[in-house]
């Protein structure tokens, strides 16, 4: 079982997976791990260019197993990065308990807002640097993109179909009676084991699952460093025991108010 999903704790080191995944499939427009290469000091692509579509082809695979582990693995590393917006949720209400977690642990659909709400206080009261304040509203931008992906997942069937070379394959792919995932062909639903003709709006191999599953974790690592950046600027101490890598600086020193 990867470490990742057993260890509450998080390693540095493992913060890298989903940026060498984006650079290995971006050749020529790689991302620089120690410059600015984008807006935010955690140098991790702009939402828009690091999660891919959540609808589309994106795959199968010939044995079933290979599809239902990956998909254990992607929702467990999905609730690690939960685990972490609850911490930073913990940050903006300035609560050192538990408590904090458990109370955005209770929100389901409104945690977006929760969060938003909770982050606009804190920066009005701290005369938070605008910076600060971006970087926010990107950790928002990628929460948004991730989770439509995850909810795909984690709401999926995993399906037998036949592919054109009449090949038995198996992909991940949206339950027959969900209407807003579904384009029937026609007015009546026909359920089919033409891979081509089923008619869901995704379809996910495991290549593209442990591709999402590595891409939240890097996730996960840029709020991890976010929320450890804002407790030592603004005396927080949630997260006081950690020391934010040097290597990080803010692009501007303006502040919200002036």
């Amino acid at each position: 079982m990867p470490s990742r999903i057993l260890d509450r704790g998080f390693d540095h080191s493992e913060y890298s997976a989903g940026i060498e995944e984006f650079n290995s499939n971006n050749a020529g427009n790689e991302v620089d791990m120690k410059k600015g290469a984008n807006p935010t000091i955690f140098n991790i692509p702009p939402a828009k260019e690091f999660w891919p579509l959540p609808t589309g082809m994106h795959g199968s695979d010939a044995d079933s197993k290979l599809l239902f582990e990956s998909v254990g693995e992607a929702l467990s590393v999905y609730e690690v990065l939960e685990e972490e917006m609850s911490y930073l949720f913990s940050v903006f209400v300035e609560s050192s308990s538990s408590a904090a977690e458990r109370a955005y642990g209770v929100c389901t659909s409104s945690r977006k807002d929760v969060l938003q709400a909770a982050a606009g206080t804190f920066f009005t009261r701290k005369n938070a640097f605008l910076s600060d304040i971006d970087d926010f509203k990107e950790i928002g931008n990628h929460h948004v993109q991730c989770s439509a992906i995850r909810n795909n997942i984690a709401h999926g069937v995993g399906r037998r179909f036949f592919n054109k070379q009449e090949k038995e394959v198996f992909s991940l792919v949206s339950p027959s009676y969900n209407s807003r995932k579904m384009k029937y062909p026609g007015d009546d639903r026909v359920f089919t084991y033409d891979i081509e003709k089923y008619g869901s709006k995704y379809y996910y191999g495991s290549e593209f699952i442990k591709s999402f599953a590595d891409k939240t974790y890097a996730f996960r690592g840029m709020v991890h460093m976010y929320a450890i950046m804002i407790t030592q600027s603004y005396d927080h101490d949630v997260y006081k025991s950690e020391k934010f890598p040097e290597v990080f600086h803010r692009p501007s020193t303006q502040r919200l108010q002036g």
